[in-house]
């Protein structure tokens, strides 16, 4: 059994000294564990110099600098001023990632575990509850996700998190619904000692999955067949939110393109955030996949707190 931990980082400043510090305290704890960093075009004077200085052979980094003429070719989506697109430029570095640990077996053994952990944290953090779910991984999940607490305390990774009362978010709705309803539901104290929550989609800073269930899969930073899929079925369920959908979208204002249907006419996907194509948290396409696959006991763990520096 192999334990893979990655992440990937940009301009992480001196939060590089404190992502080292928790790294370093994961490995003397799980002698069986790797850690796989991704990282390209820092720009600070920290982080690239840190990281490959880093020295500890179960420690293995990649930096590369990648241009945005390169990532405006093979992206989808561009901002109105024709830069790339936040979500696919993340998708394209943990996909990066996958592959340098996929390329050292992740996934092979059907025992293996990987974290994929965000590493821009802003304070010291004890690895002690992510070790804990290391090594007593419940049988009943294929993936868990962090309880991410914001600075007021509340969860604050709404963008990634779909579940059964929430199950759409700004690629199908509009900002005035998913802002008044969604965000409200999903943004809240949640109290380390409750129950597990079935998603669909989450992040919250860590995801524990078995590393049979996601290898070979890859993250979108756009909507993606597995996310219609899955869409189409809440929307078939009859779920209230399948209500609000628009019979007949407002497909142009003043000649600009808003939305398209992407596979067929049952949904209709909005041009949202500034973009000119339907974007969404890269984590959702990735979760979808691992539903179509046949994993989809996914949920987030109360107990596993990642401390952020969010606000919201």
């Amino acid at each position: 059994m192999t334990i893979f931990l990655g992440a990937i980082a940009q301009n992480l400043g001196e939060r590089v000294y404190l992502f080292q510090q928790f790294a370093e305290e994961f490995l003397t704890a799980l002698p069986e564990a790797h850690v796989y960093v991704y990282e390209n075009n820092s720009t600070d004077g920290v982080t690239k110099q840190k990281l490959l200085a880093w020295g500890n052979p179960r420690v293995h980094v990649r930096c590369e600098d990648v241009s945005e003429q390169f990532l405006l070719e093979n992206g989808k989506a561009t901002t109105y001023d024709n830069k790339p697109c936040r979500m696919e430029k993340i998708a394209y570095a943990r996909n990066k990632l996958l592959e340098m640990m996929e390329a050292d077996g992740m996934g092979l053994d059907p025992k293996d575990l990987t974290v994929i952990f965000d590493p821009d944290i802003p304070s010291p953090q004890s690895p002690d509850v992510l070790i804990h779910f290391c090594r007593n991984f419940p049988a009943e999940m294929d993936a868990l996700f962090a309880n991410g607490k914001s600075q007021r305390g509340n969860y604050y990774d709404a963008s990634a998190f779909y579940d059964q009362y929430n199950p759409f978010g700004l690629e199908l709705l509009s900002e005035t619904f998913i802002f008044g309803r969604k965000y409200k539901s999903v943004i809240f104290n949640i109290p380390p000692n409750f129950p597990p929550i079935q998603v669909y989609s989450a992040f919250g800073g860590i995801g524990i999955y078995r590393s049979n269930c996601i290898r070979g899969l890859r993250y979108q930073g756009y909507v993606t067949k597995d996310v219609h899929d899955l869409f189409l079925r809440v929307k078939k369920s009859g779920h209230p939110w399948a209500c609000e959908l628009p019979d007949k979208p407002v497909t142009h204002i003043d000649g600009a393109q808003q939305g398209i249907y992407l596979f067929d006419r049952e949904l209709f996907y909005r041009n949202n955030s500034g973009y000119n194509y339907p974007v969404i948290c890269e984590h959702v396409p990735f979760h979808a996949a691992m539903i179509a696959r046949g994993h989809s006991r996914l949920f987030v763990m109360p107990s596993l707190v990642y401390i952020s520096d969010h606000w919201e």
